[in-house]
């Protein structure tokens, strides 16, 4: 994201000072708090001489100060204000939330009346309410002034439930009408929507990841070791797990991942099977409605166990000159992404990452998840506790970017990056805030800002910030949207004095500005000198967080390991300039 010359960021830095001065709306990105009304309409309705509740739902409003003002005046200080008038008439509430990383305002409208008939309102989500065949659907709408009301839903003119709440169930597709009438002593009052129904989506697993276009193949295991397998499982909701190795299912065994060790050499047949369970509640977009699933999927992973002798073969030693293939560059949308080039398919999009990293030029990932894959000419040996390789990035105080490493040795010797990752910890693996298996999609755009939904339920989009292209979503990149997946970093993204900061973590992250890890010495591709992140291979570790314990490495992947903005300067996203090993003649110990 870094834009790479001295001048340039001078500029880009200055204009970021204008646009803070000139843009109040900027505080409204990153962790900057962002406020929901109870009432969808942002009006609120009551009798004279009774309470009137008004409430929102504030996000990364932790440790906030409530403001809610009347004419300039403070009502109240509280996350919920009590309102209540003697006359009749319209007043007008303004809630600021402020926090450590900005503010937020919303203004409400309050109607005061002698006779206060139910109000109805429903946080309907963009693009509609979208339900499942035989799925249940809870609406739950929020009612002002339901003190003594009744209620009666219709679906499709035909009576239903009498409660506020109603459970809607099609065995069907189609458009369905749904109307709630609700009734109190003022009045009636009705409210109506249209709930789609779709084919429900599939529960299914997958043994590699989708966007990737290696070529995949059975998984190697030394004898005497073990072998992690992690299939990506999507659409599932609350589910358990079962596996087994030659149709025996494994007692004990109900992650999702299997920390398999085979008990001889030859090839096994290891099957997951995931079943959802119902009823079992998730949200879908909206604080008033909920749905349950439920279905099951399995799938097989061959597993080939040959003999310890073969790590020894494969190992590939120095030969005097060092060099990085890019294996696969699969990036997210981002502002840098498509500009100044063109690539239409992988193969162009790994030449291009090849080019940038021959002349010791930066690679921009995009955006959470963007990632890039390398080959190292020779093995790099783990020295059991010291720093093995580098990765050159672009760091500086105030500005880091950092990427998840991950390392992979060739077990099966094919030269494809078709083995076991093993995530290289840092100092936030473990923290609470930090989500391990963090995924995030991407819509395609074009000439307008990415939209993203991630597996934590949140939704959003990635500012358009035009470099000479017309999307930041990566052209080679076929399908509409597409998925990403790794450890995803609390952000320390802050605006401080108008100036946006993306202030850097301990250790064991590339392209940040880490007091541990940050050296500079020789890129191997270039023969000149540059900054890079020290890696400890020692720091590589199995899906439950133990030591992997690899003698070497053939392959490294680098992804962004964070997903925020910061304001003008755009989306946080990794730079890669190149890699060095730091001892290339090391022997396995």
């Amino acid at each position: 994201m870094k834009n790479m010359y001295q001048t340039s960021w001078l500029c880009l830095l200055l204009g970021c000072i204008l646009f803070a001065a000139c843009s109040k709306d900027d505080v409204n990105d990153a962790l900057a708090p962002k406020i929901t009304l109870s009432s969808s309409t942002s009006i609120y309705t009551g009798k004279v001489n009774r309470d009137i509740v008004l409430e929102a739902t504030v996000e990364h409003g932790d440790g906030g100060i409530y403001s809610w003002k009347q004419d300039g005046k403070i009502i109240c200080t509280q996350p919920v204000c009590i309102f209540r008038s003697d006359k009749t008439g319209e007043y007008y509430v303004t809630l600021r939330v402020d926090t450590k990383n900005g503010y937020a305002e919303k203004e409400m409208r309050v109607d005061v009346l002698e006779m206060a008939p139910p109000v109805i309102s429903l946080a309907v989500p963009e693009g509609g309410i979208v339900t499942y065949v035989n799925t249940e659907l809870t609406l739950s709408p929020d009612v002002q002034n339901s003190e003594g009301a009744t209620y009666q839903w219709y679906i499709d003119n035909e009576k239903a439930g009498t409660d506020k709440d109603q459970v809607f169930t099609k065995t069907e597709t189609g458009d369905y009408q749904v109307k709630l009438v609700a009734t109190n002593e003022d009045g009636t009052t009705e409210y109506e929507t249209i709930v789609r129904v779709e084919e429900s989506p599939t529960l299914r697993i997958e043994t590699t990841d989708p966007v990737s276009h290696i070529k995949s193949a059975p998984r190697t295991v030394m004898e005497g070791r073990s072998v992690f397998l992690k299939p990506i499982i999507v659409n599932a909701v609350d589910p358990t797990y079962s596996w087994s190795v030659d149709d025996i299912e494994q007692e004990g065994v109900t992650t999702p991942y299997f920390n398999f060790t085979p008990a001889e050499q030859k090839e096994y047949t290891v099957k997951l099977t995931v079943t959802n369970h119902t009823p079992q509640v998730r949200s879908v977009f909206s604080r008033n409605l909920t749905q349950s699933e439920s279905n099951t999927a399995s799938a097989t992973i061959q597993v080939n166990c040959v003999g310890t002798d073969n790590e020894m073969n494969r190992f590939r030693p120095y030969a005097g000159t060092e060099r990085f293939t890019v294996m696969e560059f699969v990036a997210a949308p981002g502002q840098f992404v498509n500009a100044g080039y063109e690539a239409t398919t992988y193969e162009e999009a790994n030449a291009y990452a090849q080019k940038r990293l021959n002349e010791g030029n930066y690679v921009s990932l995009g955006g959470f998840g963007g990632y890039l894959t390398v080959y190292c000419s020779h093995s790099i040996v783990s020295s059991n506790g010291d720093y093995d390789f580098c990765v050159f990035g672009n760091p500086f105080d105030g500005s880091s970017e950092p990427g998840i490493v991950y390392v992979m040795q060739d077990e099966n010797g094919d030269g494809l990056p078709n083995d076991t990752w093993y995530e290289v910890k840092g100092s936030e693996t473990g923290k609470p805030e930090t989500i391990q298996d963090y995924a995030i999609t991407y819509y395609r755009s074009e000439k307008s800002a990415i939209r993203w939904s991630d597996n934590q339920g949140n939704n959003g989009s990635m500012g358009f910030i035009n470099h000479g292209t017309s999307s930041m979503y990566p052209k080679w990149i076929r399908p509409n949207s597409y998925t990403l997946r790794g450890t995803r970093l609390e952000p320390r993204t802050v605006q401080e004095g108008g100036i946006w900061k993306n202030k850097s973590f301990d250790w064991g992250y590339v392209d940040n500005y880490s007091t541990t890890d940050l050296i500079t010495t020789k890129n191997p591709m270039t023969q000149q000198t540059a900054s890079g992140n020290r890696i400890r291979i020692s720091d590589a570790i199995t899906p439950d967080g133990k030591p992997a314990n690899l003698k070497y490495i053939d392959f490294i992947k680098v992804h962004t390991a964070l997903n925020v903005s910061a304001g003008a300067l755009g989306e946080n996203s990794t730079e890669v300039f190149g890699y060095a090993s730091l001892d290339p003649e090391a022997a396995i110990q």
